[in-house]
């Protein structure tokens, strides 16, 4: 299979799309928190690409990729 080796997450702010359900609580056209993940391989190829939208005003954005640090 393929191994995420790293990726590229790009926080904005866009235009929540049309077909966005109504519990997601903003209106299509509305602005709203945007994500943009690259993923890549180990060999450094992209082989991942997500959007994803997030309502800001009940939700907040956290990226953890990988193991955790132990002391």
């Amino acid at each position: 299979g393929v191994v995420i080796a790293s990726s590229t997450d790009t926080i904005g702010v866009s235009t929540v799309p049309d077909w966005a359900p109504e519990p997601f609580g903003l209106n299509a056209g509305e602005p709203g928190g945007l994500v943009e993940r690259i993923s890549y391989d180990r060999s450094g190829e992209a082989v991942e690409f997500s959007r994803n939208w997030f309502n800001h005003k009940v939700c907040r954005y956290t990226n953890r990729l990988g193991k955790r640090q132990t002391t």
